[in-house]
């Protein structure tokens, strides 16, 4: 299986096992990096905040919360029912 490629900033992972994703915080990207966790490929990249630092799913809901360092709120609330895998 092709690796995942690497994230240049990251500082926090979570894991949505509901849904078989990995979330990784990139800390100075802005994004957060979601890998399928049977293939550990790459399927998306979503915008969330600024200067992430911490994260937590709520598989039950399919909220992914990333705790912001800067930016207008403290977290940031990601939906992650609409991410389709490959």
């Amino acid at each position: 299986m092709p690796p995942c490629q690497r994230a240049t900033t990251p500082r926090a992972i979570a894991v949505d096992a509901a849904r078989n994703l990995v979330l990784v915080a990139n800390t100075h990207d802005d994004l957060v990096t979601v890998v399928d966790g049977s293939t550990y490929t790459e399927i998306a990249k979503l915008p969330a905040g600024k200067h992430h630092y911490d994260l937590a799913v709520d598989s039950v809901s399919g909220s992914l919360y990333v705790a912001d360092l800067e930016g207008d709120q403290p977290f940031t609330t990601v939906d992650l029912r609409g991410i389709r895998k490959p």
